[in-house]
């Protein structure tokens, strides 16, 4: 691990070197999803995010791999094992946050195929770079934890759209941040009274301008 994280975190994972000129050459660096290693069902999600720099001199050509049940040793089901999934990525100078869905790995041309990763069974993440001769200096960083809440259905054509819209503003910058901070938030009660409630929303707006 180095110092100095994307957006403001105080680590990150970084591998430097240069890659040999042999047939076959490649560096990496990665994490298993599970200690000790074992398969992790990411069927949940949609595919992965992280974010991803260049550092000077550095290549910029780097490939994401992602091991499942099919491609690692240990799924016992591989005959030419560790074609992982995944997709190659181009590294910039400066932080970039990278979205991969699972929909989008392919494996890379050799070997056996089969019918597409399998986010249920995935042992962990790869970075590798495998360009013969090249300076390698790669930064990568989980970031910082980020939440979105949606409210799905609230629209202007909803009478009560304002108050509703400014009643999440009361519980997100209000009531749910208060909870986290001192464990005690202010929920909506069953009964209460809609003016009180409303002055609540009103003041937690106030404060936000």
């Amino acid at each position: 691990m180095s110092p100095d994280g994307a957006v403001g975190t105080p680590h990150q994972a970084r591998m430097k070197g240069k890659i040999g000129g042999g047939d076959i050459v490649y560096a990496g660096m990665g994490l298993n999803f599970v200690d000790p290693k074992g398969t992790y069902d990411a069927s949940r999600y949609g595919g992965i995010s992280f974010w991803a720099k260049k550092n000077p001199g550095s290549t910029a050509h780097v490939r994401l791999k992602l091991p499942d049940a099919q491609t690692d040793p240990d799924g016992k089901l591989c005959k030419q094992c560790f074609n992982d999934h995944g997709m190659e990525l181009q590294l910039y100078d400066e932080w970039t946050l990278y979205t991969v869905p699972f929909k989008s790995m392919r494996q890379e041309d050799w070997g056996p195929k089969d019918n597409g990763i399998d986010p249920s069974k995935v042992y962990g993440i790869q970075f590798q770079v495998s360009e013969k001769g090249a300076p390698f200096d790669i930064s990568v960083d989980a970031g910082p934890t980020q939440i979105r809440f949606t409210h799905v259905g609230l629209n202007p054509d909803v009478e009560c759209y304002d108050v509703c819209s400014s009643a999440w503003s009361s519980y997100m910058l209000g009531s749910l941040r208060d909870l986290i901070t001192t464990g005690e938030g202010a929920p909506y009660r069953a009964g209460g009274d809609f003016d009180s409630e409303r002055g609540k929303h009103e003041a937690v707006d106030a404060s936000a301008a």
